[in-house]
Parts: structure tokens; C-alpha cells; sequence
């Protein structure tokens, strides 16, 4: 395999971002400060569960619960938007002395109140600013920002007993369930979005094939795996520099027999693109 190819002095480094459609903006600008030259490849698309019914009735029963955990920004989109919280809102709301705490966020529905009724655990310190955008402070934030880390420090709570509320996507693992679960915990997961790769056409992949990109940047596994269907021959990955969010999307692209070029030090937007403009031949 190849290395990434040298940029000439002073060339602006050409990134690309494989976040979801309306996701990148963020990105984007953290890169562009940083003086990249950025484009744009959704592979990843995040939709609504084709049953919605069992995520509705666990946040409708969310009083029974002790903890509920995130492991992402979209479980906390997921949860905390959309008129599928009317009912448990509602239901909250209806409980001796439940109060009803407007957001920051008008267009999204005021979670807050049944939320903080419990313990809330996020995975990662970008997980718990989204969570703080919507009026829900943390009762925990791991430092260790994976399952693995984010299990060990609820474990240590002690947690045998307790009833765990785990919103995820579809293609989650169950090592962070199973691990609560051996620990003593009562775990309901429940399916809160599904990760699904959009259509890309031959036209936006061109300058990735063409060698027009240095580095590419990974939020998460499946934004390998599904950058690495729609190329169909992915060979071009092998002249680039994969720029991974975190140690999970890293092991993804060394299963394909890839070597990450930059694994963020943290899951952050700011990190990711310092990541990205720290590889060979970046004008930084």
C-alpha cells in the first residue's frame, strides 16, 4: 500500500468529508480555519426506525428507568427531537410535581424534564454537548470516550440492580449491553435510528478516484465500510490519508487491511480536523 502523496509547499490540503447530508457544516469550518480545501461525500444517511413503536413506548415508560445511556450524537438527536416524545412528554408531565422546562432549542421538544429525572451517561464529551444544546446535563461523561471505557466507569457506580435505558443504532454492538448486564444491571436497548448508505453517483466520487483528495475523514465505521461499497473497486483509499474520529473507526479500516493516517485524540469536530491537517503535506 502506498503512501499518501506529498502535497508541493504551500498546496492547500484537500479533504473530504463523509459525514451525513446537513452533518458536516461543523467539520467544514473547523478545516477551512485551518486553511483546508474542503469537499463533501455523504455515505452515510440517518434515518427514522421502520417501527417507530418501540422506542416511543420505552421513552414513554422513561419514570421506570435509573440511567439512560448515549452513545452518539444521533441517539441524542433521536431521543430528544422529533413528535414521537409527545407521549412520553405528556405522560412526564402528568406525574405529581413534574415541571416543564422549556429548551434553547424551540423547534425541538422540551425532553428536558423526564430526562433529568434519571441518570444520563455519555460516551464521549461531543455526545454530552449535544445533550447540553437540548437542556440535559450529564450525570456522567466518560473518559474514555468508547463502550468499553464508558462501561467501566458505569460499572463503577454500581449499577447491579439498576434499570438501563440504551437507545442505539442499528448496526450497534452488543458489548456495552452485555457488559452492564454481567455487571448486574437490567438493560433494555431499544432501536432510536438506522444508518443506511445514500446513493452516490459517479460524479461526486471522480476526484477521489482521480487522486484530487489527500485525506479523507471518518466518523465512524460505517462511514468506511460504506465509502468502501460505493467505490465498488476502493483501491483509490489506498492513496489517501484515512483520518480516523477514534479507536473503534480505526480498527474498522485495519480489519480492511488499511493503516489509518491520524486517529483524533478525542471524538471531536476541532480534533478531527487538527487530525486531518496533521498528516504528511499539510499546509499548516
Amino acid at each position: 500500500m502506498s503512501a499518501p502523496p506529498r502535497r508541493p509547499s504551500g498546496k492547500r490540503k484537500r479533504v473530504l468529508i463523509t459525514r451525513a447530508e446537513g452533518a458536516a457544516e461543523p467539520l467544514r469550518r473547523a478545516l477551512e480555519e485551518l486553511g483546508a480545501e474542503v469537499s463533501e461525500l455523504p455515505v452515510i444517511a440517518v434515518e427514522p426506525p421502520a417501527d417507530p413503536d418501540p422506542l416511543n413506548q420505552s421513552l414513554a415508560r422513561i419514570a421506570e428507568f435509573d440511567w439512560i445511556v448515549f452513545t452518539s450524537q444521533n441517539a441524542v438527536r433521536a431521543v430528544t427531537a422529533g413528535t414521537q416524545l409527545d407521549t412520553a412528554v405528556a405522560i412526564c408531565n402528568r406525574q405529581p410535581g413534574a415541571s416543564h422546562r422549556q429548551t434553547t432549542h424551540p423547534d425541538r421538544v422540551p425532553f428536558s424534564s423526564p430526562i433529568n429525572s434519571l441518570k444520563v451517561a455519555a460516551v464521549s464529551r461531543a455526545t454530552a454537548d449535544a445533550l447540553s444544546d437540548t437542556g440535559i446535563t450529564p450525570t456522567l461523561v466518560a473518559d474514555k470516550p468508547t463502550g468499553a471505557g464508558l462501561a467501566t466507569e458505569l460499572i463503577a457506580t454500581g449499577i447491579a440492580g439498576k434499570r438501563i435505558l440504551l437507545p442505539q443504532g442499528n448496526l450497534a454492538g452488543d458489548e456495552l449491553a452485555s457488559a452492564l448486564r454481567c455487571a448486574g444491571a437490567d438493560v433494555e436497548t431499544v432501536i432510536a435510528y438506522t444508518i443506511t448508505c445514500p446513493d452516490v453517483s459517479p460524479e461526486k466520487l471522480a476526484p477521489l478516484r482521480n487522486g484530487e483528495i489527500d485525506a479523507v475523514t471518518l466518523a465512524s465505521p460505517s462511514a468506511y465500510r460504506n465509502l468502501c461499497a460505493v467505490l465498488g473497486d476502493d483501491s483509490c483509499l489506498d492513496r489517501v490519508g484515512l483520518i480516523c474520529i477514534g479507536p473503534t473507526t480505526a480498527k474498522a479500516v485495519r480489519e480492511s487491511g488499511r493503516e489509518p493516517a491520524a486517529i483524533a485524540a478525542e471524538p471531536s469536530t476541532t480534533v478531527l480536523a487538527r487530525a486531518a491537517m496533521s498528516i504528511e503535506g499539510a499546509a499548516v
